[in-house]
């Protein structure tokens, strides 16, 4: 099997970007003012847009568990491996 080699200097950039560019996801509802009107239309447009933003608010919550909870485990692997690399080298020490 071969060898996984993580390097978190290469790796820990990339999730940091990643997680900038996460935030500047705007969820932000613009709240745009229509005239009044006795059409059902601009109601249903308004409650589709509370929906999209509600569904964009979500996904950027998801995006945001995804990219934590991928960068824990990278770092758990980082851990794990420095701890059988120091345990390696005291088996040979002996």
């Amino acid at each position: 099997m071969p060898e996984i080699k993580v390097n978190q200097g290469d790796v820990e950039p990339v999730f940091s970007n990643l997680k900038g560019k996460i935030n500047e996801l705007n969820t932000s509802n613009p709240t745009i003012e229509f005239s009044t009107s006795v059409l059902d239309v601009v109601t249903k447009i308004i409650d589709i847009e509370d929906t999209y933003y509600e569904a964009i608010s979500k996904y950027k919550a998801l995006l945001l568990k995804a990219e934590d909870d991928a960068w824990t485990n990278i770092e758990s692997f980082i851990d794990v491996e420095e701890e059988l690399a120091a345990n390696i080298g005291k088996g040979s020490r002996r």
